[in-house]
Order: structure tokens, then sequence, then C-alpha cells
């Protein structure tokens, strides 16, 4: 999805026309934004998602779960 005319429009007047902030906003957009949707598609599962705290509940409820994997 491509998510840069909704940012752009939400900006504040301030920032629409700074080149700067929209290259800030573009670089973002690059190498963040991706990451992020296919982390939270892809983590959000018992068997995916990572985390000690995970870990810890998984030992007080039975489930062992892999540990170490990112």
């Amino acid at each position: 999805m491509n998510y840069e005319p909704i940012i752009k429009i939400r900006l504040p007047e301030q920032f629409k026309n700074s080149e700067n902030f929209n290259s800030f906003i573009e670089a973002f957009l690059d190498r963040y934004l991706e990451v992020a949707e296919s982390d939270l598609l892809n983590k959000r599962w018992v068997d995916t998602a990572v985390g000690w705290q995970l870990d810890l509940i998984g030992d007080i409820v039975g489930i062992k779960r892999p540990r170490g994997q990112v």
C-alpha cells in the first residue's frame, strides 16, 4: 500500500513545503514502514513472536516456545 499521499495530506501546513521533511518521510516510508507492516502480519503469532516475556509466559502455561529466534 502506498502511504505517502495519506501522510502528506495529514502533514501540518508548516511542513508541507519543507524539502528536508518530505525527504525524511520518503526515506522513512521506504525503509521502516514495509518492515513494520511485515512484522505486524508475521510476528504476532505465538510461534513467531519474540520476547523474553512471552517465553516466561510459555513456561508458566506449559507451552514450549522456540528461544532465541528473531
